[in-house]
């Protein structure tokens, strides 16, 4: 879908939220008759201590909306609708998945089973309703690939764009192409080898899940500082702070399952430090491209853009990047 450009996949990706927000909603509202409030007691089964645990698996069920971020030069106005898509969403899929857990306890109670969305159904529906459940799992798939898919590959390729990352990555990138195929085919190569790889290792897929929620949470850490450094004094900083404090504990919570995407990040960072290097070193031996060169000042500003090497623009989405020298 991806492949066929931002349009065709936005527009499947709106018609599957569509699907799955309504089957869930239909769960939610036939399941609360049958809701039975001694099911909630004892509340904390596990103590405090059970809550942390399930917080950094829980975490997937809300992560993934920062990924919007990477489609900003998609939208027609991104410092207006992001947010508000932001909002929205959290709204909702908040409402959704505290609606689903408080019937699942509430209905099933602790003998729930390992589909307990298909056991609300088929109690409220009959057997025949159990397959709905299949949907949604593959509605939910679907969705999920499709929106990281977008996001990643258009990540990957205004990083390229910028140096942090091979310029091969946003060579497709220009000339009226807005579709990131070489990023988006790395991603997909990128999918297949891990989940191929622990097919074939026999993990559970708990432990990539985990992994996944570690790397969202360093994310957040992340996000969230520069939150506090950039936003003024005021509530906003407050809750910048509360954010960054949260997103601390669940980089604890997460465990070692942390180490693996925290390498990771240092190794972009070594990498982009190196690149920077490599670009500083090679402008200051060519006075032409370093701007010391008195016949390079004399002939202008356009001479500054000559050349193989110099920098190019190219744009993705709505807005055009000035990308410095691929070396």
């Amino acid at each position: 879908m991806n492949w066929c450009g931002i349009q065709v996949s936005a527009g499947v990706q709106l018609a599957i939220a569509a699907v799955i927000a309504t089957l869930l909603l239909v769960s939610i509202v036939v399941s609360l008759p049958r809701v039975e409030t001694d099911h909630f007691t004892p509340f904390l089964t596990e103590g405090w201590s059970g809550v942390g645990r399930a917080a950094a698996l829980l975490v997937w069920a809300f992560a993934g909306w920062e990924i919007v971020s990477s489609l900003s030069a998609e939208y027609r106005d991104p410092a207006r609708d992001i947010g508000r898509a932001t909002a929205s969403t959290l709204v909702v899929v908040t409402v959704l998945y505290l609606g689903i857990a408080f019937v699942t306890v509430g209905v099933l109670g602790a003998v729930s089973g390992p589909a307990p969305l298909a056991d609300l159904l088929a109690g409220a529906f009959g057997e025949w309703a159990r397959p709905l459940t299949t949907v949604i799992a593959v509605l939910l798939t679907i969705g999920a690939i499709n929106a990281y898919f977008a996001g990643a590959s258009r990540l990957g390729a205004a990083l390229a764009m910028t140096g942090a990352m091979p310029g091969w990555l946003a060579g497709d990138i220009g000339d009226g192409r807005r579709t990131p195929r070489r990023a988006l085919a790395v991603v997909v190569g990128l999918g297949l080898a891990v989940t191929l790889g622990g097919a074939l290792l026999g993990q559970p897929t708990d432990a990539t899940l985990l992994v996944t929620n570690g790397t969202f949470a360093l994310v957040y850490v992340v996000g969230t500082a520069a939150a506090v450094r950039l936003l003024p004094s005021g509530w906003a900083r407050v809750a910048a702070v509360v954010s960054l404090v949260a997103s601390a504990g669940l980089v604890v919570l997460t465990g070692w399952a942390v180490l693996l995407p925290l390498a990771s990040g240092l190794v972009g960072l070594l990498w982009t430090a190196r690149r920077h290097s490599r670009i500083g070193t090679y402008l200051s031996r060519d006075p032409a491209l370093s701007g010391t060169s008195d016949d390079s000042a004399q002939e202008g500003p356009d001479s500054a853009q000559e050349g193989p090497d110099s920098a190019q623009p190219r744009t993705m989405g709505g807005d055009t990047t000035v990308a410095g020298p691929r070396r």
